[in-house]
């Protein structure tokens, strides 16, 4: 979108934003939010400060304090998302989607760099990894969520902890555990979807598919070419066919665990993405 495109959303731009003023504690850092906002919604190619300031006729300090130093409830603003998306984009036939993003990074200084799989390059690399959960509908995609997920190398390393300003209260966790805990926040703010969906990793985790609110709820799992798929028990089988019954998809046994009505579909399917969380407090460097 252009400035003059963005302008003319207006009042309508203003009151959406004025729904998480709750999450900043004064008026300046909401002044930023908005210039934050007009710059992720403009047409410039960067979405970073610079680009960003520039277009705004701004001055650069100030949008970076609101991305690095400026406190907000970066928590409340996520809860408060998910409570809009459970009330305003509603669908019986909406999908759930767990998926991770990775990163490349040159140095080593931001939050969770390492080496692991980066999904981006397609190979063991120097990155970040998040995991995230995301609403999919016929009409409407958003984010629900995003965890950096950080390596046994960064969570038992006190050092690098206290460098990068990691609260004492994030413990290593697998990103299994990650998506649960996501999945279990989003449950708990009134998200329904007819199927949660993700990839091997998550599918051979028999801890997070057995995790008590997947019990009631149905799950399509996309599995490697020769690995069973590791929910074939009588409550697995009932949330197979509620899957099937709710979301249209179609479970097959072959290489995966799910297909669609048309393989057209079911590539595309597949292959969509969980679009990557910018977030604004995770300066690098800081968590």
């Amino acid at each position: 979108m252009t400035l003059k495109q963005i302008a003319s959303l207006g009042r309508e731009l203003v009151l959406f934003l004025r729904l998480f003023a709750g999450c900043f504690g004064r008026q300046e850092p909401r002044e930023l939010l908005q210039a934050y906002v007009q710059g992720q919604l403009s047409s410039i190619k960067r979405k970073s400060v610079e680009p960003m300031v520039i277009e705004a006729g701004i001055p650069p300090r100030t949008l970076q304090r609101l991305l690095e130093s400026i406190q907000w409830d970066e928590e409340k603003l996520r809860d408060r998302c998910q409570q809009i998306v459970a009330t305003e984009h509603a669908d019986p036939r909406a999908i759930g989607i767990v998926d991770e993003s990775g990163v490349p990074k040159s140095g080593q200084d931001t939050v969770g760099v390492d080496r692991q799989w980066c999904g981006r390059t397609g190979k063991v690399d120097n990155c970040v990894v998040s995991v995230h959960t995301s609403y999919a509908s016929e009409d409407f995609l958003c984010l629900l969520d995003s965890t950096v997920y950080l390596t046994e190398s960064w969570a038992f390393d006190a050092d690098w902890r206290s460098k990068a300003y990691v609260p004492e209260e994030v413990e290593f966790r697998t990103k299994p555990q990650i998506a649960e805990e996501q999945i279990e926040r989003a449950l708990n703010h009134g998200i329904q979807v007819a199927a949660w969906t993700f990839d091997a990793l998550y599918g051979r985790d028999s801890k997070f598919l057995t995790a008590s609110h997947f019990l009631e709820i149905p799950l399509a799992n996309a599995q490697r070419s020769g690995q069973p798929f590791i929910g074939q028990t009588d409550t697995c089988r009932v949330i197979r066919r509620k899957t099937e019954r709710l979301s249209g998809l179609r479970f097959s046994r072959g290489n995966t665990a799910f297909s669609a009505p048309d393989a057209s579909q079911t590539n595309a399917f597949r292959e969509s993405a969980c679009p990557t969380l910018n977030k604004p407090h995770l300066a690098p460097g800081k968590w």
